[in-house]
């Protein structure tokens, strides 16, 4: 009983020492006419402005297009693709969704209490009622089937902007820990001002092919696609950085429970590192 006592203790012991660890991965563009600031990686012509913003977990071709004409711009998404080490990620796919509303009512018993809650969903998604002690749910669909199909050529007015999400950038979910790829840095702290942490950081070489991918968009100023242009731009992995999670949740937002997320920019994005280590 000693011994498993002993065995016990210094597992706590050890699993208290180990720290879960952020993933950080910088992106950068090797095109010289893009301009990078915190916010975005951003082209900018005297037709358009592209602005790009991958944070999110695993990184997302998110990006907003500014029409600076005064006459409309059309994008063809048939003919525009994100491009991610060579392969092509379709945006239009020539499908029809359906939707069919549903209704849903659950009951839940309680001191001989009814508890009666009736929802309405658009989508074919049923939420399991909060019962309290035993309790009953059922659900129909009813009503007229709506169809919406993808729209295959965006139409933006006249210095207006258009914003779209697709795909995600990585096809996996961290990026494993190689000792040899990676060396630590002093960084100044993201919770106490004037603090510096160590941080493990691996910078990746310019003709690396670890990650590399491309937004290509068709667009032109005629309906008819009369004369067609092309965008290609093109986006690196720069280094990816190994952060504890609390630098990367931040201080707190003041009067709230939210985390601050100081790390955040739109030429980043994250991935979360499964394996707790000191």
């Amino acid at each position: 009983m000693r011994l498993l006592y002993l065995l016990v203790v210094c597992v706590l012991l050890s699993s208290g020492c180990a720290t879960n660890w952020i993933q950080v991965v910088q992106v950068e563009s090797p095109d010289k006419k893009a301009r990078q600031t915190e916010k975005a990686i951003e082209f900018e012509n005297d037709t358009l402005k592209v602005v790009y913003c991958f944070w999110e977990n695993r990184g997302v071709m998110s990006f907003a297009v500014f029409n600076k004409l005064n006459v409309p711009i059309y994008i063809d998404w048939k003919r525009s693709a994100g491009i991610i080490n060579g392969t092509k990620f379709d945006y239009w796919i020539d499908t029809t969704a359906t939707t069919i509303p549903a209704y849903y009512q659950s009951f839940a018993y309680d001191s001989n209490v009814l508890y009666s809650s009736v929802t309405t969903y658009t989508k074919n998604e049923f939420k399991k009622a909060d019962a309290f002690n035993e309790g009953m749910n059922q659900g129909i669909q009813v009503g007229t089937p709506l169809y919406t199909k993808a729209e295959r050529v965006s139409f933006i007015p006249p210095n207006s902007q258009l914003t779209r999400r697709f795909m995600h950038l990585a096809n996996f979910d961290y990026i494993d820990y190689d000792a040899n790829r990676f060396t630590t840095e002093s960084v100044p702290s993201t919770l106490k001002e004037g603090n510096y942490v160590a941080q493990i950081s691996s910078t990746l070489p310019k003709d690396s092919s670890f990650l590399k991918f491309r937004n290509y968009l068709t667009f032109s100023t005629s309906e008819k696609f009369d004369t067609v242009y092309h965008v290609n731009h093109p986006f690196r992995v720069a280094k990816i950085s190994m952060v504890k999670q609390a630098e990367f949740n931040g201080p707190g937002v003041a009067g709230s429970s939210a985390r601050s997320y100081p790390l955040r920019r739109g030429d980043r994005f994250y991935l979360y590192y499964p394996i707790p280590f000191k």
